[in-house]
């Protein structure tokens, strides 16, 4: 029941129902008379539902204390979209018709067709149950965690030195899941899943990988050394002041930006990038004055060496 008051009358009053995940139940339109009460009962277009996730160990007792992800799906015309939200297994949320405790992770008031849950917990194996009809109220999944197996992870340049990753993955995983990093190149994870494939480096929206079986305590993995890419422009029109330096890797999946102070717009450049994957970049020098009409160029950095680029109008 919801009561809204002082709304004006004569005008199209638009009113919309959202779901817990902010999908779209309801929406229609309505137009009061002055001084008008109006008591509306309307069916919102889809069913809410319940998922109550139960994580327990491989002795089928509770785990409390889990991160809990669900990832909730629903087309809406002809767009499929996604919603993320967490909770922690063992919890008392307020307000929820299924409390807490004995390792139990609830949610409420879901509009989707269907959901992924994820768990992870320090000590254990990541767990997870991927596209689950959401055809039942409530839906109960239960997730059982398995103690994994600790991996460690070298990894290093073509030419055998340590090499620094942005981070190392597993793959074959619905859920990322990180190792820590313990030394120069040198990463552990504390618990690595059967469900797993392999494990991954990924630097700057790049990405490497080998196989791996769960069992084998140490993995290898050989990366391309790192490239920089040194940065200039020509002069250029005095309404281009420029503030900083966009990069981006090609195809799209990595970008920073590197602002500039007066120095360096002075002697147009250098700007530096250390520490990138070799591939392909686009810079964009950033000029607000210019409203969004940057100067860009497009180039390639290899592995091993510094690459010189100059943009120009």
């Amino acid at each position: 029941h919801i009561n809204f008051t002082e709304l004006e009358a004569g005008r199209p009053i638009r009113l919309h129902a959202f779901d817990s995940m902010e999908y779209e139940v309801l929406d229609f339109e309505l137009t009061l008379a002055p001084d008008e009460h109006r008591i509306l009962t309307e069916t919102i277009e889809r069913d809410l539902s319940t998922v109550i996730v139960r994580v327990t160990d491989v002795e089928g007792r509770p785990v409390d204390g889990a991160s809990v992800s669900l990832v909730a799906a629903l087309t809406q015309g002809s767009t499929r979209s996604i919603q993320r939200t967490q909770a922690e297994s063992g919890l008392d949320p307020p307000g929820y018709r299924y409390k807490g405790g004995n390792g139990i992770a609830s949610f409420e008031h879901l509009a989707a067709e269907s959901v992924s849950v994820s768990v992870q917990h320090a000590g254990y194996a990541p767990a997870w149950i991927t596209d689950a009809p959401l055809d039942q109220d409530p839906l109960e999944l239960v997730l059982t965690l398995e103690q994994g197996f600790p991996v460690e992870v070298e990894v290093i340049d073509e030419t055998g030195r340590a090499r620094d990753v942005d981070s190392v993955e597993l793959r074959g995983s619905p859920v990322a899941v990180q190792a820590g990093r313990t030394a120069p190149g040198r990463y552990q994870f504390a618990a690595f899943p059967g469900g797993a494939n392999g494990i991954m480096a990924i630097v700057k929206g790049r990405s490497w990988s080998i196989d791996h079986d769960a069992r084998q305590p140490m993995a290898r993995l050989v990366v391309p050394a790192s490239g920089s890419l040194v940065a200039m422009w020509d002069e250029l029109d005095p309404d281009c002041v420029p503030m900083g330096l966009f990069i981006f890797s090609e195809p799209p999946g990595w970008g920073w930006f590197e602002a500039m102070n007066e120095a360096t717009r002075a002697t147009r450049g250098p700007v530096i990038f250390d520490d990138l994957a070799p591939g392909d970049y686009r810079i964009e020098l950033h000029c607000p004055d210019l409203g969004g009409e940057d100067r860009s160029a497009r180039v390639t950095v290899v592995s091993g060496q510094r690459t010189e680029v100059v943009i120009r109008p």
